[in-house]
């Protein structure tokens, strides 16, 4: 949700302490831009970007500064780094770059540029609504009607999809309803006064918000909650922690409050957030989204940036969800708008791998908020924010709102999970109390693991005639790591339970006497995939893993060659390789698979020049040698290795002599983006 920032082409600067010092900044480097005095220009442009390096057009004067000064290394990185947030609005191609043309780095700027715009689409479309008019911010889904809730800016309320129909859930409110979140059989919701709301300037309740609390069985609201004071507030997003306390993310005082004991008290609040977004928790740290510098971090009352790779800008972050040990980021202030996770270090402090789960969508207008279920995200692909002019939708080409269904990455490739089985012999017939504790408080604890990708599957059942134990529960998880850290932190949560609401004498320890625990293979409903996986798991079809990834390839001399992406491919025991050269022109693929009936690995190439290459050979440590017909005059050989830093080099030689002679045709550097 663009709350605060929206940012184009032109120069905005808004609602922050230090915008008049930028503007000045800005206008004085353009100015000396005009009069053609670079030097001065650098100058100038150099104090604008320290205090706004995310924005755009900053990013390119400062580059068009560094270039006119002969500083074409510095020029290129800056560009680089624009191309991150926008792809699309500006022009490489001018006499401001001449003096970064001959630079070896510059063609790859469009190859890079290129990949930007592609579109990369995985996602299904899960519902088209048909109303052309209809603002949506949010997407939730009713367990009790078995549909989608949907929530609305300027239709100001909650519907359901009911097939053709949008059924409202309440009467209208007066302010936009924005965030939406479901626990259990309550749905919480926020609820804010824009100028989209179609509230005039003048109405008392412009930048106001509050938090309800409905009935979703029932379809009654039960409570609301405001802040008691005169400032102006503009709630968001919401997060239910792992303590069941409800935060909320205000844009305008960006601030987290916590809902405790029927009020809204002060959570987490830092100067240096501009325009927060979406709020999510990672094991103990608090990961908020600023639509303007990034997703920040909450360690022990510590506020900091999140530390990203070069090619990552975290710029327009609206929506931010837990996903394995890392998050999903919706983006819509860049450009292309675009769905990326993020994997985290150990600490949480720093990301270690991204990935491009979307982008350039066709669907794509802005999109907003959604949530993650059994290992899907559901989030609005197009909310009218460009549309919505004072609470009028202004949408001449009569586009629908669409809900996207997108497959979420596994955290980690393996064949095995484990299922954790306990079984529960209750004592002294309490057995309503025992009933009632693994009905709440382990299954709300396994909602929330499950929703937030912590486990995979549970399930409670009772047992009718076995005389050893009464209760059965199953536990899914992916690995023996995750296992161990899920099953510690729920022994931690037990022992903070006070247990049931009736007959409270009872601890929780003492309904667990005679719990038993093992490990068993999970197999999966589908025989192409089991198939797949018993043939693939041996360690020799792994040995070429090291060369999985987005790379960027470079010659000895530090010379930008291309780009190549290497890919898994889906039930086969393979790898594919797409390689594109830096000007573009030279395109090629290869498919790489190993063969355990003479216990080798080959290769063949093709490319868009017609030409072709069969190979074969065997791998060793961090190493694959290849080559071609032994039998041939003429004859190639090509070496992959794996280097200590994580790059991946790759050496082609040849011979005209049966291969008593070799010479080198190349060497690339494989470095990851």
């Amino acid at each position: 949700m663009r709350l605060l920032f929206l940012f184009l082409l032109s120069f905005l600067f808004c609602f922050i302490s230090n915008s008049q010092s930028v503007q000045e900044h800005f206008s004085n480097a353009k100015t000396a831009y005009e009069k053609q005095n670079f030097e001065e220009m650098l100058k100038s442009i150099e104090k604008a970007y320290d205090l706004r390096p995310n924005h755009q057009t900053i990013l390119y004067y400062l580059a068009i500064a560094q270039s006119r000064n002969a500083r074409q290394d510095e020029a290129i990185t800056i560009l680089r780094k624009l191309l991150s947030i926008d792809a699309f609005n500006y022009e490489l191609d001018t006499e401001d770059f001449n003096s970064l043309k001959e630079n070896e780095r510059w063609n790859g700027l469009f190859a890079y540029q290129e990949f930007m715009r592609k579109p990369k689409i995985n996602s299904d479309s899960l519902i088209q609504i048909n109303d052309s008019q209809l603002h949506i911010e949010d997407v939730e889904f009713n367990v009790y009607t078995s549909k989608y809730l949907v929530s609305s800016i300027n239709k100001k309320n909650i519907f359901e999809i009911d097939k053709e129909r949008l059924v409202p859930l309440f009467n209208p409110f007066q302010l936009s309803i924005t965030g939406m979140l479901v626990q259990d059989s309550i749905l919480w919701f926020t609820a804010a006064g824009f100028a989209q709301s179609g509230l005039g300037q003048d109405s008392a309740l412009l930048n106001t918000s509050k938090l309800y609390k409905a009935d979703l069985k029932n379809r009654v609201l039960l409570d609301s909650f405001q802040l008691e004071d005169s400032k102006p507030h503009l709630f968001g997003d919401l997060y239910l922690n792992e303590n069941n306390q409800v935060l909320i993310s205000d844009s305008k005082a960006n601030t987290v409050y916590k809902l405790e004991q029927n009020k809204l008290l002060e959570y987490i609040t830092s100067d240096q957030i501009l325009s927060l977004q979406g709020i999510t928790q990672i094991n103990q740290s608090y990961y908020m989204a600023d639509y303007t510098k990034g997703v920040f971090y909450e360690q022990d009352g510590r506020i900091e940036l999140v530390k990203t790779p070069k090619d990552l800008s975290l710029k327009g972050t609206d929506g931010i969800y837990q996903y394995g040990n890392g998050f999903v980021a919706i983006q819509n202030g860049v450009f292309p708008n675009r769905v990326t996770y993020c994997e985290l270090n150990g600490d949480g402090t720093e990301i270690t791998k991204f990935e491009y789960l979307e982008k350039n969508h066709p669907a794509m207008g802005e999109p907003t908020l959604g949530y993650i279920s059994n290992g899907k995200f559901y989030y609005i692909a197009n909310s009218f924010w460009p549309l919505n002019n004072d609470g009028e939708i202004n949408n001449p080409e009569n586009i629908n709102p669409i809900i996207l269904s997108l497959d979420l990455p596994e955290e980690r490739r393996k064949s095995e999970q484990f299922k954790v089985v306990d079984y529960v012999k209750v004592l002294e017939n309490h057995y309503a109390e025992a009933l009632y504790f693994y009905e709440h408080n382990w299954l709300s604890f396994r909602k929330y693991a499950k929703s937030h990708g912590y486990i995979s599957d549970y399930s409670i059942f009772l047992s009718q005639d076995n005389q050893e134990y009464d209760i059965v529960l199953e536990t899914f998880y992916s690995d023996q790591e995750q296992l161990e850290k899920i099953e510690t932190r729920f022994k931690e949560w037990l022992k903070n339970i006070k247990g049931p609401d009736f007959q409270n004498e009872l601890k929780p320890s003492e309904f667990r006497e005679n719990v038993k625990t093992e490990k068993l293979r999970l197999e999966t409903n589908s025989n192409t995939f089991n198939y797949w996986l018993d043939k693939c798991e041996d360690k020799n079809y792994h040995a070429f893993n090291f060369w999985l990834g987005d790379w960027e390839v470079y010659n000895r001399k530090g010379g930008y060659l291309g780009h190549n992406t290497i890919t898994k491919i889906d039930f086969a025991c393979g790898i594919q390789e797409k390689w594109t050269s830096g000007s573009g022109a030279f395109k090629g693929s290869s498919y790489n698979f190993y063969n355990s009936s003479n216990k080798r690995w080959h290769q063949s190439w093709v490319d868009n020049q017609g030409a072709s290459l069969l190979l074969n050979g065997k791998s060793s440590k961090s190493k694959i040698i290849m080559n071609s017909d032994s039998s041939k005059l003429n004859q190639s050989q090509i070496t992959w290795e794996l280097l200590e830093n994580g790059n991946v080099t790759q050496k082609w030689d040849q011979s005209s002599d049966y291969g008593k002679s070799w010479n080198e045709v190349f060497f690339r550097i494989y470095k990851k983006q």
